[in-house]
């Protein structure tokens, strides 16, 4: 069942998700934007995503009506990531991101 989750939220990333990083002051995120309309069904699929991960859900500051699902700590996002890769046909833009969460673990050592 675990399996076909992450499958499923794969499924949700490639559609909807975004990674966001900015090198210069090293922040991490990956997100998805929706409207108050989907903010249940958005509900049910951070349950899940707490299966793998800790994802909150935030009210948009710049949209009225718009919410963020957010994973923000390099660890959680490295999870969640690494949980969805097999599945998800953004493999790249995902091993990508992976790669500069590792290269900047590895300079502060």
């Amino acid at each position: 069942m675990r399996e076909e989750l992450k499958a499923y939220l794969a499924g949700i990333f490639d559609v909807r998700g975004f990674i966001k990083l900015r090198l210069k002051k090293y922040q991490y995120a990956v997100f998805f934007n929706f409207t108050i309309k989907e903010l249940e069904i958005w509900k049910k699929i951070k349950e899940i995503m707490d299966l793998f991960t800790i994802a909150k859900i935030y009210k948009s500051k710049k949209r009225i009506k718009e919410y963020q699902l957010y994973i923000g700590n390099k660890k959680n996002i490295k999870n969640f990531l690494a949980a969805i890769l097999p599945y998800s046909i953004r493999k790249n833009e995902i091993l990508m991101m992976l790669k500069v969460i590792e290269r900047k673990k590895t300079k502060n050592l």
